[in-house]
């Protein structure tokens, strides 16, 4: 049997859905969930909608949808694909009027159609996903400074007194404005070298009262380091560990890179240094294949999330990939494993953190201690 799209019941459905999730006026209430929505939608929208309500009422906030079009539509197995565009207007002076495109997918259920996927695309292809205004909102509010603008260090330290952690802080002062440390209960003299080398120069240290990462709450250690970073009301935040340090090229172009109104996150690879300055790992996972993020743009009204790992957590929140992004090939080094000693510590703290290598394949650790492993010149 020939399946047929009921025109009259999509926009019948665009109108409810408009109407519903793109339309607000703080001075009347009119605040509904679409009944529209797939069920698990309409349960996330049920469970913030004081969230919503109090972000819209603080901000009087009044919206309306205009110049609603259709771009596309496509049918798959039963399954509506379409994509429309509108413009969002709104009388709150911090968000200009904006395009955006939205692409639903659509089943057939009873007489009429049940919205099962929402995908937001902005004029600048920023990818949302969300199906509620204040989605809109909270990413359109954005802090961009064509000029101006500096960088925050962040790192943990623990035990770095006698190792990379002097050389990596008189390198980063070159191009940071300030710095924001927090100490993982070292049981050396790390806090006092840190004081030493920045008596001059602006910079927080914090101190657990419990070593974090040897307790496997990475996550949260690192949660903390970003939270005691964001109080400095920072422009970008550079993510490095006490171990790790830009070739010289970086000094010089850091500071440009940041004041591109483009790009709210910057990747970087990272080279593993062995034994000299002059050459670093490639075989294994060693191989710097991946750009990784190690500088974001802070944005004060984005809603960062994290994952709770115990071990070789993310630096940073996991949905800055979220964000727009872009690669800079000035590279980083890790000195992590330089020498035999660094690393000959290095597999006996992983063997007591991760004896059954839940977090990291065996043969990864095990290759810690290869006698020979493949060096190329940096």
């Amino acid at each position: 049997m020939e399946f047929k799209i009921n025109m009259s019941s999509v926009y019948k459905l665009l109108n409810s859905f408009m109407t519903d999730n793109f339309s607000y006026d703080y001075r009347i209430n009119n605040f509904k969930i679409n009944e529209n929505l797939k069920n698990d939608y309409k349960e996330a929208l049920k469970n913030k909608e004081d969230e919503y309500l109090s972000y819209l009422k603080e901000n009087l906030i009044i919206c309306s949808v205009k110049d609603v079009s259709i771009n596309f539509l496509t049918l798959r197995d039963e399954i509506i694909e379409l994509e429309y565009s509108f413009m969002l207007d709104t009388q709150n002076e911090k968000t200009d009027s904006q395009k955006y495109n939205c692409r639903l997918k659509l089943n057939p259920v009873n007489d009429g159609y049940e919205i099962n996927n929402i995908l937001l695309l902005n004029d600048e292809g920023v990818i949302f996903y969300g199906f509620h205004l204040i989605d809109l909102l909270k990413n359109r509010i954005r802090i961009a400074k064509p000029a101006g603008n500096t960088i925050t260090l962040a790192v943990s330290v623990r035990n770095e007194a006698d190792r990379f952690l002097k050389g990596m802080l008189t390198h980063a002062m070159q191009y940071v404005s300030n710095i924001v440390i927090l100490d993982d209960d070292s049981t050396d003299n790390t806090v006092e070298v840190c004081e030493e080398i920045l008596k001059n120069f602006p910079h927080k240290i914090y101190k657990n009262d419990e070593p974090m990462i040897m307790n496997l709450k990475e996550s949260e250690n690192k949660k903390k380091l970003w939270d005691l970073t964001i109080k400095e009301n920072p422009d970008w935040i550079l993510l490095l560990d006490a171990d790790e340090l830009f070739e010289d090229w970086g000094i010089s172009v850091l500071p440009q890179i940041i004041n591109d109104v483009n790009f709210d996150a910057y990747y970087f690879k990272i080279y593993h240094m062995w034994e000299d300055d002059e050459h670093y790992r490639v075989d294994g996972l060693w191989k710097p294949v991946d750009f990784r993020i190690y500088l974001l743009r802070y944005q004060p009204n984005y809603e960062y999330e994290w994952y709770n790992m115990e071990l070789h957590s993310y630096r940073h929140p996991y949905n800055v990939y979220n964000m727009p992004g872009c690669y800079c090939y000035a590279r980083l080094r890790h000195y992590g494993h330089f020498t035999k000693e660094i690393r000959n510590a290095k597999y006996e703290k992983y063997k007591l953190l991760d004896p059954n290598a839940i977090y990291v394949p065996k043969s990864h650790y095990d290759s810690i201690l290869e006698e020979n492993p493949i060096l190329e010149k940096f």
